[in-house]
């Protein structure tokens, strides 16, 4: 081997070396690069599970208050079903009355004009229903509990 020719390997074997060591480092910079990269993602795809979670737990306290509104809802509903159930009874009690006013406008009529020996209690029962008293008398007793079937 000559001299140009350990010359030439020389520089060939510099230039391999400098070739190395820029492949070295750009390798490097590389993987560098990469853990940023999944560092970033790592972060990203935490702070993704957090906003998840405080997603998650804010539609779990809106589904809870809505569960607590249906179930008021249902309470009430079930109370205005009781209170028209109680008024559908009376309502029924009133028209059974109505249907008797005429009886009864005969029986006040027959307790007007029955002779005035009565007792104490009669004349009081009489002045108690002269005039519309009566009327308030009877709905009295439907509200009592009037029972057809005990006339």
């Amino acid at each position: 081997m000559n001299k140009s020719n350990i010359k030439e390997a020389n520089e060939h074997l510099q230039k391999l070396y400098q070739r190395f060591q820029d492949l070295e480092s750009t390798v490097q910079e590389q993987a560098e690069a990469m853990m940023r990269r999944d560092e970033e993602a790592e972060s990203t795809l935490r702070e993704l599970g957090r906003s998840k979670d405080r997603e998650i737990a804010e539609l779990r306290r809106s589904l809870e208050s809505s569960e607590m509104h249906v179930q008021h809802l249902l309470g009430s509903c079930r109370e205005k079903d009781s209170q028209i159930s109680f008024l559908k009874q009376r309502s029924k009690i009133l028209d059974d009355v109505c249907q008797e006013l005429p009886s009864l406008e005969i029986l006040v009529d027959t307790l007007r004009r029955t002779p005035s020996s009565r007792s104490r209690h009669a004349s009081d029962f009489e002045q108690g229903v002269k005039g519309t008293r009566w009327l308030r008398v009877a709905l009295y007793w439907a509200f009592l509990g009037y029972d057809k079937r005990l006339m």
